[in-house]
């Protein structure tokens, strides 16, 4: 599973289970602990309680700073379309 982490330039979570979320999990805190690079991942939309349960219990925790501050490390598409477009268009800026 790092392997695979530590090899892709950009990420797309599609939906899934328990084995989805433990990917998601690592990838999403590679990012914020900074032990990889800065790279795109967008999680379809499947994940947005997930994601914005975890955003509300790092933002209660007083006198930590966390990557998710000022900007999302994982960002949220509708589609698989926009999901492709939002990581070309991050991959491009790169």
């Amino acid at each position: 599973m790092f392997a695979l982490v530590e090899k892709g330039d950009g990420y797309v979570v599609l939906k899934g289970g328990t084995g989805t979320l433990l990917e998601l999990a690592a990838l999403w805190e590679c990012l914020n602990k900074r032990a990889i690079d800065t790279r795109p991942c967008i999680a379809m939309g499947f994940w947005t309680p997930v994601l914005d349960c975890v955003r509300a219990v790092e933002r209660e925790r007083r006198g930590r700073t966390w990557g998710e501050h000022g900007a999302g490390l994982i960002q949220v598409a509708a589609s698989p379309e926009q999901a492709v477009g939002m990581l070309i268009s991050a991959l491009g800026r790169r």
